[in-house]
């Protein structure tokens, strides 16, 4: 028979249980101090498979989600990666437009975040499914939602403001996709420096674009349209924008071909060094409002 262990003494019970609460205690420190803001501006093209999710944290600690990509559980993972696990606050959900592999993910997302405000594409859904269901997580959030429409600004925080391009006030017609063609872009500036999120939008958006904004396009980093497909980049386009780093969110092994070789000939005949989700994992990218650096996460 194996001795028996001697019992612990009820001081020493006490003195073993206060020491796991400051163990814990000093453990949720230094959580809390590696998520905190750091000061800097950062932004993830989420890796959500063939999809958007794109995810943007100020200098001052808002978060923004661009798109939710087509998997609730791919961006449930993502957030939960980037934000600290008690953060349930997002400043800002942006719909860019109504396609399953922007908005499946969102809906979700609604369900188990506080959202202060949607902003969205005035342009339904195709799919009548996804439109009833954004309808009613919309309805039982209770979220303002505003449509957008080109010309709005909104200040995130002091000196971080997010402009809207497009769509226009007159919505494009008989295009190639309507829905595509009416997605939100955004200009992100923060200090010198210019992020453009340019959804799905495909070459009628993009000249009307360029007719419009042209001159406001420049930016650092591009947020290359419509997962980088033959339709949605053309040269004229990119020399307006003249990013620094291109980002393409996009699947492996996809049923589209994206990217396509020539948008990918595109950005490398101008020099643009270019990170894709489907390679390089989700993709950060840094900013104290002058400079740019880049961590892709691989895989």
């Amino acid at each position: 028979m194996p001795p028996l262990r001697p019992r612990l003494s009820r001081r020493e019970q006490t003195w073993l249980i206060g020491l796991g609460v400051l163990l814990a205690g000093w453990l949720l420190l230094l959580a809390a101090l590696a998520v905190r803001p750091d000061g800097l501006l950062h932004f993830w093209a989420l890796d959500v498979g063939q999809g958007d999710a794109l995810l943007i944290q100020t200098p001052g600690g808002r978060d923004v989600l661009v798109d939710g990509g087509p998997d609730p559980a791919a961006v449930a993972r993502g957030l939960g990666r980037h934000l600290p696990f008690w953060q349930r606050d997002l400043a800002l959900v942006v719909l860019t437009h109504p396609h399953e592999d922007h908005i499946a993910g969102l809906i979700d997302t609604l369900d188990h975040y506080h959202v202060g405000s949607v902003l969205q594409t005035p342009f339904a859904a195709g799919d009548a499914g996804l439109e009833a269901a954004w309808g009613r997580v919309l309805t039982a959030t209770g979220v303002p939602v505003q449509p957008a429409v080109a010309g709005q600004t909104f200040a995130l925080e002091p000196g971080v403001v997010v402009q809207v391009l497009a769509p226009p006030p007159a919505l494009l017609h008989g295009t190639h996709s309507d829905i595509n063609n009416s997605s939100v872009v955004l200009r992100l500036n923060y200090g010198t420096v210019g992020l453009l999120l340019a959804g799905d939008i495909e070459t009628e958006a993009g000249g009307d674009l360029l007719t419009r904004a042209g001159g406001a396009l420049r930016s650092q980093v591009l947020k290359v349209p419509h997962h980088g497909s033959a339709s949605g980049l053309s040269a004229a386009l990119l020399a307006a924008i003249q990013p620094q780093v291109a980002v393409i969110s996009v699947g492996a092994a996809n049923r589209y071909g994206h990217p396509a070789p020539a948008t990918l000939d595109l950005l490398r005949a101008a020099g643009v060094p270019t990170y894709r989700t489907d390679t390089d994992g989700t993709v950060e990218i840094l900013s104290d409002g002058h400079q740019i650096w880049v961590r892709p996460a691989g895989h």
